[in-house]
This record gives C-alpha cells, structure tokens and sequence, in this order.
C-alpha cells in the first residue's frame, strides 16, 4: 500500500505544494488528460459502487425477508437504499475533511496495525508456534 499511495502523495506534493486541493483531479488543467482520468474514475466508481453496496443490499433484503428472486419488494429495497446513500451525500457539503480522516485511520488500521494483530492470533492458536 504504501508503494502506491507514497508516490503520489510525494509527486503531488512536489508538482503543487500548498495549492494541492482535497481532490488531486481538481489540480489538473482541462485538457485530454484530465478529461481521460475523469472518465476512468468514473467507470470505476460506476462498476465498483454495485460490489461495494452488494453485502449492504443482501443485509436489507434478509432483515425484510425479500424473495431472492427478482420482485418488486428487492427493487423498493435496493432503491431505499440508494436513497437513503443519494440523501447522506448531498447532506454533507465538504466531504474532504471526512473522507481524509477516515482514509488516514482506517488504511493504515488496515493496513500495517491489524494484519500484524491477526497474524499473532493465529499464531498464538497454532499449535505450532513460530
């Protein structure tokens, strides 16, 4: 993580210094480039929105005890859910602030702190101790 993450920051940081703005994007001119970025964002936030909400809808569905199959009770369900995510992001005005503190405490959680806790555990159970 930190291989693909420190790059950009230290690259960022360098080709604008304090004028960096909470959305790197933002930085760039209007040109090929920036319109190229913005259209790779946005097929990837399209294709990854329905893999990451996917386990919030089966939740819903299973606490309202809708059909697995196509019915008019998932589409409500699935739809209230996508209401209720449309209403939160439009309530939040400046969502930079937000987004870069639980992006500074959960990656790194994640990403150096519990991978050496679990790995511990499993360790400490292991009859096998290495």
């Amino acid at each position: 993580m930190l291989l693909f993450y420190l790059p950009v920051g230290i690259g960022c940081f360098v080709i604008f210094g304090d004028e960096i703005k909470d959305n790197i994007i933002n930085n760039l001119k209007d040109n090929w480039l920036k319109k190229t970025v913005l259209v790779l964002i946005t097929g990837h936030l399209l294709t990854a929105y329905n893999i990451i909400l996917n386990p919030v809808f089966q939740g819903v569905e299973q606490v309202f005890n809708a059909p697995t199959q196509l019915s008019i009770k998932r589409i409500i369900l699935r739809g209230s859910v996508l209401l209720a995510v449309l209403f939160v992001a439009q309530s939040i005005p400046n969502f930079g602030p937000i987004l870069s503190f639980i992006g500074g405490s959960t990656i790194s959680l994640s990403s150096f702190i519990l991978p050496c806790v679990f790995y511990w555990l499993l360790c400490k159970q292991s009859k096998y101790n290495m």
